[in-house]
């Protein structure tokens, strides 16, 4: 996907060695959403007040 206007938030470290978690803000600017399978399960476009609903320990999990 495309981006515009990006804006780097906030960093803090990650609990993985030499690691370090950043946060960023940007707005879309066109294409389609495209996910690497051997990275995410699902991909999808959410308002933030229409979230879905998730169950516990399902994100942001260490690999095994």
């Amino acid at each position: 996907m495309r981006v515009k206007n990006l804006r780097y938030v906030t960093s803090q470290p990650w609990p993985f060695p030499h690691s370090l978690m950043m946060a960023f803000m940007a707005e879309y600017d066109g294409s389609d959403l495209q996910i690497d399978n051997k990275e995410l399960l699902d991909a999808g476009w959410y308002r933030y007040d229409a979230l879905p609903l998730l169950p516990p320990g399902t994100l942001a999990r260490p690999p095994d």
